[in-house]
């Protein structure tokens, strides 16, 4: 049974009371708003698509980067990961900033003309920063450009389906504020949300300022602006931890994997290492070792050449050693630090040429040796010289400002020698620095190399035998995965050559069974080893080279009566050694030859960290800390700079492409503002919309005369709460919250705690429950009693 306000009043005590509508933010009969309906419908949809491009572009070139070791490769010249997603960050924000901007200052004017700009522009600066998170979470589970890329679009696009599933009106309202929480957790659904919230507040007239940012559009509303930004925030930590978390576990083709729980490990946090452990091995696919029990100690200021057949285990070697691929079991120390556990540390020190350029197609020769060098901490007069004197060495003067992508094979060699070399690193390797040179920049190459050896550690694979006799001061010989020997070239030719060949030029006359009686005379284990056309060869024992005068004497003097035109000797060559080797490769090493250290030198690379150390200073004056990261994060941002410069139709892609969306959507829309429908029905209000647990609510609040005492606004208040109980309907005290409900001289305007609000019809007030949302207000009276009760 429907009550009245003034029953109230009649039940408890003679009370004046007067009726009013609820304080409410506004209803008046309109027409239909079309115009705030398309815009919450395009404006998330045309700003969807807008940025399609630009996220399918940036999780191309993350993915991009990866697959082609660029990434590795800054990284292991020390480049710290998080200033590699932070340059990454910047630059990308940036970028989408100028459309953002555009956008705010767009909307601002055409459509939230009553909003505030500054919440316009804080939420899309968050959009943004969201979006941007977005992408790199995505990139992280691909190592295919193209794959990323189409995924990444059919992965954007479904982000913004959910919101189109719950657009209609009853489905939104029926949604709890958890379940659009959730949904907001997607960047284009979040958008759309907030989309409709600053429409509906449009279509109130008030729009969104920040004092109404915790407020709500309606009554029935339970979601705000201020739950959007705090899902935009919780989308953004969510996003990099993913990424985090999925870059470390699972790196991808290059890189060291850590493992499920690594979070949990102290050693993450406290940089704990693990001693002790000498072998380096990885497996491959099937029963396939790549490098099986490796075994070698790394010698300071010489040059070690690492030889072997094609799939040998050269280049795998090297790609553990950088932290490319982790070894499946085993470990290595470079400077007293692992390899599993410290490679972060050991890469500040590292020099690579790996064996396919790793340049960036958009930088300039100059340009990359000032990069890789700020990465290492060289900065100022010292870099500078240094960036000139290297691009001097590598005979590359006139391409100074030439873009690595003009270079021909041969240079770009050169310039991946130069970054492996710039910046003073300690441990060098090269990867078969010289294939695609020809001779002659090949010897440049080789005079560069001799240059650069004193006090560093550098470890060379080729094939060319030559190269590694005349650089090697050691020379590795690997086959099948496994060390076969290891030694100076000497030692070698020595442990594995034959002896001398002496090769005879012929005449007709020539009597070659006197020619071998000579020589076996002489040398008596000398045999034939070849007879073609006008040449003879014999093999010679190095065992008997105390013979060789007298033989060579002999032969000299006696040349027309042997019939001889000329003769020669040649010590073995390292091309034979590394055949023989390859021939007896089934031989366990033992039996085979290491020769630890010919020249004396016993500073491995096990035991080089003091000496690093203390040959920091030769090296030029290098950052440290702070300003080593805050300097690698300006070289990246200039790269990433430099990049989007020279990628012109990716700048306008980025920047223009969502603007024109977002225009041409509004212009639409604009153009379809007198399209509107007849009076919007009444709205149904219910009492329960103001419910707590099912229940309606009415505030109460009393003001009584001066001679009144507590006890009587107690009594007053139980005797009311016993009457509304009986219609289930629960009675609040609120005077702490409501001072004064004031019903002014303006018309229709009802002052509430310093808010107006506008209401139509007061006529309609003779039962509460009539309207269903009308109110009861009180004028306060200074010689009454005064009952103010609402809901």
């Amino acid at each position: 049974m429907p009550f009245t306000c003034q029953d109230i009043g009649q039940q408890t005590r003679p009370i004046q009371v007067i009726r009013a509508v609820v304080p409410d933010a506004g209803y008046t009969k309109r027409k239909f708003d079309w115009v705030m309906l398309l815009i919450s419908i395009m404006m998330p949809l045309l700003v969807t698509l807008g940025l399609m491009y630009s996220s399918m572009t940036i999780i191309k070139e993350l993915v991009m980067e990866k697959q082609n070791r660029l990434k590795e490769s800054m990284k292991m010249m020390g480049l710290a990961n998080w200033i590699h997603w932070s340059a990454w960050f910047t630059k990308n924000l940036l970028f989408l900033l100028i459309t953002g901007i555009v956008m705010v200052i767009v909307l601002k004017v055409l459509v939230f003309t009553h909003s505030d700009g500054s919440v316009i522009f804080v939420f899309f600066l968050l959009y943004l920063i969201a979006t941007i998170l977005f992408c790199f979470c995505v990139s992280v589970f691909f190592s295919r450009p193209v794959l990323g890329m189409l995924f990444g679009a059919l992965i954007w696009i479904a982000t913004l389906v959910p919101y189109f599933v719950i657009f209609d009106d009853d489905k939104y309202r029926s949604l709890t504020r958890s379940q659009k929480a959730g949904a907001c957790l997607l960047p284009n659904t979040c958008l759309g949300i907030a989309a409709k919230l600053f429409t509906q507040f449009e279509s109130l007239g008030v729009g969104i300022s920040w004092k109404e940012v915790s407020g709500f559009p309606s009554p029935d509303e339970n979601f705000n602006m201020a739950w959007v930004f705090l899902m935009l925030l919780a989308q953004c930590a969510i996003y990099a931890t993913i990424t985090w978390y999925v870059e470390a576990v699972f790196p991808g083709e290059f890189g060291i994997p850590k493992p499920f729980y690594f979070p949990c490990l102290p050693s993450y946090w406290c940089g704990l290492s693990q001693e002790n452990v000498a072998t380096v091995k990885s497996g491959s696919t099937g029963s396939k070792v790549a490098v099986d029990e490796l075994s070698l100690n790394i010698f300071k200021g010489q040059i070690t050449a690492l030889l072997g057949h094609n799939g040998a285990g050269k280049t795998t070697t090297i790609s553990m050693l950088t932290g490319l691929f982790p070894p499946s079991s085993g470990s290595a120390h470079i400077n007293g630090k692992s390899i599993i556990t410290d490679m972060d540390s050991i890469r500040e020190s590292l020099g690579l040429c790996p064996q396919h350029n790793v340049l960036f197609d958009r930088l300039t020769v100059k340009e990359h040796l000032e990069f890789f060098i700020s990465l290492k901490g060289k900065f100022g007069h010292e870099a500078i010289r240094e960036v000139s004197e290297m691009i001097s060495d590598i005979q590359l003067t006139d391409k100074t400002n030439t873009l690595s992508s003009k270079l021909s094979g041969g240079m770009k060699r050169k310039l991946s020698c130069a970054i492996a070399l710039i910046g003073g690193p300690q441990i060098i390797f090269l990867d078969e620095p010289t294939s695609g040179m020809d001779p002659y920049a090949r010897r440049g190459t080789w005079d560069l190399l001799l240059k650069h050896k004193a006090g560093r550690t550098i470890i060379l694979t080729t094939h060319f035998m030559d190269e590694a006799d005349l650089l090697g001061d050691r020379i590795a010989i690997m086959a099948d995965g496994q060390l076969r020997c290891c030694g100076s070239s000497l030692f070698l030719k020595s442990r594995y050559g034959v002896g001398y060949h002496l090769t005879l030029v012929k005449k007709e006359s020539c009597d070659q069974g006197a020619i071998t009686s000579l020589v076996k005379h002489h040398v008596p284990t000398a045999e034939i080893i070849s007879s073609v056309g006008a040449e003879i060869q014999f093999v010679l024992s190095s065992e008997n080279a105390q013979n060789f005068e007298a033989l060579f004497s002999e032969l000299e003097n006696n040349l027309e009566e042997y019939g001889i035109t000329s003769f020669g000797v040649s010590v073995t060559t390292l091309e034979e050694v590394f055949m023989k080797v390859g021939e007896g490769s089934e031989k366990p090493l033992q039996d085979l030859a290491v020769d630890q250290d010919p020249a004396g030198h016993h500073d491995s690379a096990d035991n080089l960290i003091s000496r690093h150390e203390a040959n920091q200073g030769s090296i030029g004056e290098l950052k440290t800390g702070l300003n080593l990261r805050w300097q690698q994060y300006k070289a990246m941002f200039i790269k990433r700079f430099l990049n989007s410069r020279r990628e012109k139709k990716l700048v306008v892609t980025q920047i223009i492409l969502p603007l024109i969306m977002v225009l041409l959507g509004l212009l639409l829309i604009k153009a379809s503002e007198d399209r509107t429908r007849e009076n919007e029905p009444p709205r149904v209000l219910k009492l329960s919309n103001l419910s707590i647990a099912g229940k309606p609510n009415i505030g109460f609040y009393a003001d009584f005369r001066p001679n009144e005492t507590a006890s009587a606004k107690k009594s007053l208040f139980d005797e009311a709460e016993k009457l509304l109980k009986a219609v289930k309907v629960d009675l609040k005290d609120i005077a702490s919250d409501v001072k004064a409900i004031e019903i002014g001289n303006q018309g229709n305007n009802i002052s509430v705690k310093g808010k107006h609000f506008k209401y139509e019809d007061s006529n309609q007030t003779d039962v509460c429950c009539k309207y269903e949302f009308l109110i009861l207000n009180a004028k306060c009276q200074k010689d009454v009693s005064c009952l103010c009760c609402y809901y």
